[in-house]
């Protein structure tokens, strides 16, 4: 949908190698007990620790501009009718999966571009008035974020220095039927997740010209595929990360102690975490000042802000 992404690490975990955590954890283990399937038990435990909520060494700032409207030329529709043609048109393949409106009407998606015949084909008949040199706009609402976006928690417009109000899809839709309004991007909806559960949103008003935004979101941790890998977990989570990877073993090779030892992990995981909180509570503060000190806005239009966008 022509997304340009710019990815920007604001904390990314630098872990330990997977070889040196296998060291660690067999020297707790008894002599001669079996390790079977050590990456994927570091892959679980590392999956437990992000079920444990959002933590600060996951939080991303990602990027990308939005589609500049198209207008030039005119259209000949037929009412009833699910083909529109150009005139003076340039219109490419790109331009299938966006909307169209004509004459300031109703909203139509376009299923197929004919670039030589310079011609749209509609999902759904066009139920306006016929016309041989009508207006108007081709535009994309909806866009895909990061693929390892796990929660949006702050959307900008850095063209217009605004932040993106999160509203649900109904007040959306809505807005859309009612008026052919368009300029600076005002608000954001959750349109779902695609088949690759890639998180898809949509901008409204869509914006009169490309526009930059920039979203703080909370990534999905990378696994580790290999012994050489470092996990996507920070140094000073070694004695949970450790915990949990030893408590998983030893249930495993089906040992007493494992539930306790699992228990431990938890009282561990939960220690890490309240100890994460209060650094996670400046991040949910974070206002235009703050913003303009990690570079995402400039520094001239403060205002004191602290609303966070939640997209589930």
């Amino acid at each position: 949908m022509g997304n340009t992404f710019t990815t920007t690490t604001i904390s990314l975990g630098q872990g330990t190698a997977v070889h040196d955590l296998y060291k660690q954890v067999a020297d707790w283990l008894p002599k001669n007990a079996p390790v079977r399937g050590f990456i994927h038990t570091v892959n679980r435990i590392v999956d437990e620790i992000r079920t444990r909520g959002f933590w600060t060494f996951w939080l991303t700032e990602a990027r990308f501009s939005t589609t500049a409207p198209y207008t030039t030329g005119t259209v000949a529709v037929t009412n009833a009718s699910t083909t529109v043609t150009g005139t003076d048109t340039v219109w490419t393949s790109a331009m299938a999966g966006r909307r169209i409106r004509i004459n300031g009407g109703e909203e139509y998606l376009i299923g197929s571009v004919d670039t030589g015949a310079q011609t749209l084909t509609l999902t759904i008949a066009y139920k306006g008035t016929t016309d041989t040199a009508g207006t108007y706009t081709i535009y994309e609402p909806n866009y895909t974020l990061a693929s390892d976006c796990e929660k949006v928690m702050r959307l900008w417009d850095l063209t217009d220095e605004e932040e993106l109000i999160c509203v649900d899809a109904g007040f959306v839709h809505q807005r859309r039927a009612l008026t052919t309004f368009r300029g600076w991007t005002q608000f954001v909806t959750n349109l779902g997740r695609d088949f690759s559960y890639v998180p898809k949103i949509v901008i409204e008003p869509y914006p009169d010209e490309s526009h930059q935004i920039s979203y703080l979101y909370y990534r999905v941790p990378s696994k580790v595929t290999s012994i050489d890998d470092n996990v996507d977990v920070p140094s000073h989570l070694d004695p949970t990360l450790v915990q949990g990877i030893y408590a998983a073993i030893q249930r495993q090779n089906k040992a007493s102690d494992w539930q306790s030892e699992y228990l431990s992990f938890k009282e561990m995981l939960d220690a890490a975490w309240m100890r994460d909180q209060p650094i996670m509570g400046q991040i949910y503060r974070v206002g235009r000042q703050d913003l303009a000190d990690m570079g995402i806005i400039s520094e001239e239009t403060y205002v004191t802000s602290d609303r966070i966008v939640e997209l589930s």
